[in-house]
């Protein structure tokens, strides 16, 4: 029995690469005749098929003993195919993602059978092989109208790095672009753009989860602002773009590091760790303290400033830390060099670009 090739999604240059057959001998080379071409019959020549799965049909010379089929896009502009049958069939389907990622919508593509009446496998370049017949088929127009931009949802704040993308579409469809940008018009003319611009291929079959985009670590989002993304199914080759749907929006989430709330205590040790504290409260130190320490952990990295209060008043001027990622603890301090630090309401605060990332009150009494 003869053997059939499965189809591959990868070039047209490279499949006729890959593709080979079984050495002829001499002896059936000098004796073979070229065989006749067959008769194309389905899809109509310059026919626009109505999906992005047709059946290809064609009519044998009597005596074929197999064949080879070629699907071409357009300028070889896109996957294609190449299969060899060691038998005479008469048609072969091509079937619609997810089946088979195959065809691209609006593009021009060329298909072509020819046969041979030789008994066993040949060569690709066999002299028994008949000329080519050939002929020419359209996939349907790209619509956006059934593609929806799922998440983040529409408006969302506070969204995290890195950020994930996703959208649903018609199952045909399985190439997409995806356009991102803190600019809402997305433009990229170099003499007027006011932002950058992601514009990116995704095979929307082969992401997890199905038709997303991560956005790489190494092109993070500005922290606190606003980015506008839309998506549109991929039309190359011969074909005219999809036009862009309406772009939906989301804000990313504050940058720089996450404090915890303050430990407070009055002697320091092992680092950053308060040796003596209110284990019950956490907010109350027994009179006599000559230092206040503030022990906390975070996440991340960035220069935080802190500055002590007392009743109200500020007690010491701003001063920087930096924090070095991606977890850590910190501590910060104030004291009296002359005796107990007067009794009182102290209040730390702590901020990163003029944000407050903690306050938190401890009494001395």
């Amino acid at each position: 029995m003869g053997m059939v090739r499965r189809l591959r999604l990868v070039s047209f240059s490279l499949l006729l690469a890959l593709f080979g057959s079984p050495a002829w001998s001499l002896a059936d080379s000098l004796n073979a005749d070229a065989a006749s071409p067959p008769t194309l019959a389905t899809p109509l020549n310059g026919a626009t098929i109505d999906s992005l799965s047709t059946r290809l049909s064609w009519a044998n010379p009597q005596g074929t003993t197999q064949l080879q089929v070629q699907l071409i896009p357009y300028n070889n502009d896109g996957p294609g195919m190449d299969v060899y049958f060691g038998m005479p069939v008469s048609g072969l389907t091509l079937p619609a993602p997810p089946q088979w990622y195959g065809m691209l919508p609006d593009m021009g593509y060329t298909w072509r059978v020819r046969t041979s009446n030789a008994p066993g496998s040949l060569a690709l370049d066999h002299p028994s092989w008949s000329g080519w017949a050939q002929a020419t088929f359209r996939t349907p127009k790209a619509s956006t109208a059934g593609v929806a931009l799922t998440a983040p949802a529409p408006s969302a704040l506070g969204v995290a790095q890195p950020a994930v993308l996703q959208w649903s579409g018609p199952q045909e469809y399985f190439y997409y672009e995806v356009q991102l940008s803190s600019d809402p018009t997305f433009n990229t003319d170099p003499a007027t753009a006011s932002a950058a611009v992601y514009w990116v291929l995704v095979h929307g079959g082969m992401t997890v989860p199905a038709n997303s985009y991560t956005l790489p670590a190494g092109a993070s989002l500005q922290p606190e602002t606003t980015y506008y993304w839309r998506v549109r199914p991929r039309v190359q080759g011969d074909g005219v773009p999809a036009t862009w749907p309406a772009a939906s929006s989301f804000a990313t989430a504050p940058g720089g590091p996450l404090v915890g709330p303050p430990v407070f205590g009055t002697t320091a040790s092992g680092g950053c760790s308060p040796a003596s504290r209110d284990t019950q409260s956490q907010a109350m130190i027994p009179y006599g303290a000559q230092m206040l320490y503030a022990r906390f952990d975070y996440t991340g990295s960035g220069p935080v400033r802190w500055a002590w209060y007392r009743e109200g008043g500020q007690l010491t001027t701003w001063s920087d830390l930096s924090l070095s990622g991606p977890k850590g603890c910190g501590m910060v301090g104030v004291s009296n060099a002359s005796g107990p630090l007067p009794s009182g309401a102290y209040r730390l605060d702590i901020t990163f670009n003029q944000r407050l990332l903690q306050t938190r009150t401890v009494i001395i009494q």
